[in-house]
């Protein structure tokens, strides 16, 4: 199963006019097959899906819940993405639309406050629980 995927991936791959790479690792046999993924790049917005993961655990670990109220404080809002750093600060929204929006628009805003309430710790543990590097930035 595994030779199939890596086939299609890079059949994928060959057909891009630019560079492609991937990694790829059965969690549960322990298999590895890459291209190229060996390079290191940089994991831009990827790393939320790290981070939607730890809210996640968290979550079914009864230490968060998805309806929690999370306000948007100023000081999350100074970045680059997303539409919530042009709202006024102080609006209240549920923790899973913080996720959602998180995801789907990659608003930093919200990236950051998820951040901050599951803890770079928890998102490093868990990444590397799963065979990921951790990382040391904020989103």
């Amino acid at each position: 199963m595994m030779q199939s995927l890596v086939t299609d991936l890079n059949k994928l791959c060959d057909e891009q006019l630019f560079h492609t790479g991937w990694y790829l690792k059965d969690l549960r046999l322990g298999a590895t097959a890459d291209r190229q993924g060996h390079v290191v790049v940089p994991s831009a917005s990827t790393r939320k899906i790290a981070i939607m993961m730890t809210a996640l655990k968290a979550v079914h670990e009864g230490k968060l819940a998805l309806d929690q109220p999370v306000t948007m404080l100023a000081k999350y809002q100074d970045n680059d993405s997303g539409c919530f750093q042009h709202f006024q600060p102080g609006f209240t929204i549920q923790l899973r639309d913080v996720l959602i929006m998180m995801i789907i628009v990659s608003d930093n805003t919200c990236t950051g406050i998820v951040v901050d309430l599951v803890g770079l710790d928890a998102i490093n543990a868990l990444s590397q629980s799963v065979g990921m590097r951790g990382t040391t930035h904020r989103y």
